[in-house]
């Protein structure tokens, strides 16, 4: 009751009001009067903007790019402006019809109320009230060539604080999102490989800190992934190339954790994500691109004690891993492929990211006796003379042991004979796991075979090779041992 009291005062006073108006002949003046007093305020401020903008734009300031489209776009509204204006100044010609009047009034109104609007835009935009518009305006960008235009514009900027960081990525993953499920492959692509180009300029706390960036993007990974095993579709190949652009941008991001020493924070996403899809092929695939990357960098101290000390466990080769996880499987086939490249192409110097990945990949095993299993399993070799090849042939890895723990209240005696079974255990291990993986390598009538040739061979005048040989018999002696239920 209330209310309707209230409301029926209200629309009296603006019946009373537009009778008042009614008798003013000086009205329609009055009208045109204010236009131009609004407009005297908002040209000058446009120009202004508008120069101040341009100026930037030339020199690459910023978001000047993006800057300038929210101006003329979302801001100065050129279109939505004049008719504005229109608003303003030609229904006071129709005032003299009295019947029209009531019309008049409500036009010019709604004119004179757009361009306070306007004006109050730019007011706040020149205080520094940007982000509210930018987003609005991203958001309402459907335009493709403005599109990709600003999105490098913005991935290009060498700065970007925090709040504009997640609230642009936030807009754009949602674009992603969207181009997603609508098959846009072109677009996507262009968005996406802008994103790329201009990664280096992301520090790392908004690729991988930020809760939403790393996550999102492994999102697109595994959809995109998904896309290309579809061959029914047309556009798979397309697919392809835009998986090749995702590819590269998570192995920036890993390469910058690295060097920022946040590789924990990446590969627990990495692990969350993969329990997340554990379809055949996708985990498969990702661990190979994370694990080439990793190993590539491996020869740098940082790398070692940082990225590896944050590598799953799961993704480790062990005997338990490679029986019972498909993830700790991926990561040998990668390292399988890794290390055959190696072995064709540096046969001369130490090579030392072999030996890190050795020591970091496979935690149980001696790395010394497991570098023999694998320099005779993939190294190159004489059909007609395996043994004879693979030991003539340089072994450069296996050299460098794992580092022993330290003991604490025993006699060095004591200490060396603790070493020497912690060192044993080691190389057992690594013979039983050679044993679980090379099988049809190392069978018992294969293993007999090996002895009896190298029992053969001698290298009387050749120190390195005779004690190449020797170290081979003894490892080949023991997994017969192992085989025949008869360990030492």
């Amino acid at each position: 009751m209330i209310f309707e009291t209230q409301t029926l005062k209200v629309a009296t006073k603006i019946a009373i009001g537009i009778k008042a108006l009614e008798s003013t002949t000086d009205f329609p003046l009055l009208m045109q009067t204010v236009g131009l007093a609004l407009l005297t305020i908002l040209i000058p401020l446009a120009i202004t903007v508008l120069t101040g903008q341009m100026q930037n734009k030339n020199k690459e300031i910023g978001f000047s790019v993006l800057d300038f489209h929210v101006i003329l776009d979302r801001i100065f509204r050129i279109k939505f402006l004049l008719f504005c204006s229109a608003m303003i100044f030609i229904p006071p010609f129709f005032w003299k019809f009295t019947s029209l009047r009531n019309y008049v009034i409500i036009f010019w109104c709604f004119g004179v109320y757009s361009i306070v609007s306007i004006i109050i835009d730019f007011s706040k935009w020149i205080k520094g009230d940007n982000l509210k518009f930018r987003s609005r305006y991203l958001n309402s960008l459907a335009d493709e060539q403005k599109k990709k235009e600003v999105w490098s514009s913005i991935w290009q900027a060498k700065e970007i604080n925090s709040s504009e960081g997640k609230e642009f990525f936030k807009i754009f993953s949602s674009k992603i999102d969207k181009l997603l499920i609508e098959s846009r492959t072109l677009t996507i692509e262009e968005l996406l490989n802008d994103f790329l180009i201009f990664i280096d300029k992301r520090m790392i706390i908004f690729l991988l800190l930020n809760d939403n960036v790393f996550s999102k993007i492994l999102e697109w990974h595994f959809k995109i992934f998904k896309k290309t095993e579809d061959k029914t579709n047309n556009i798979w190949v397309e697919w392809i190339g835009i998986l090749r652009i995702v590819d590269l941008v998570i192995k920036k991001i890993e390469e910058k954790s690295f060097d920022e020493r946040q590789s924990f924070i990446l590969f627990d996403s990495l692990n969350k994500h993969c329990q997340l899809h554990e379809e055949k092929e996708y985990p498969n695939y990702l661990v190979n691109l994370i694990c080439l990357t990793l190993f590539e960098k491996s020869d740098s101290s940082i790398i070692n004690y940082d990225a590896w000390s944050g590598f799953p466990e799961s993704w480790k080769i062990t005997k338990d891993n490679y029986t019972n996880k498909p993830i700790a499987r991926a990561s040998f086939i990668t390292f399988e492929s890794w290390l055959i490249r190696r072995l064709v192409g540096n046969e001369e110097k130490l090579d030392v990211r072999l030996e890190m990945v050795l020591n970091n990949l496979f935690p149980e095993v001696d790395p010394i006796t497991w570098a023999k299993l694998l320099i005779f399993v993939y190294s190159p070799y004489d059909p007609s003379n395996h043994i004879k090849s693979i030991i003539e042939r340089p072994w450069n890895f296996g050299l460098i042991g794992r580092v022993g723990v330290g003991y604490v209240g025993i006699s060095e005696k004591e200490m060396w004979e603790e070493y020497g079974k912690e060192q044993k255990k080691l190389s057992k291990n690594a013979i039983e796991l050679a044993l679980l993986i090379f099988k049809n390598n190392f069978s018992k009538e294969k293993l007999e075979k090996y002895i009896r040739e190298l029992e053969i061979l001698k290298y009387d005048d050749k120190i390195l090779a005779e004690m190449k040989r020797s170290e081979l018999l003894k490892v080949f002696k023991e997994m017969l041992d192992v085989l025949s239920g008869n360990p030492q």
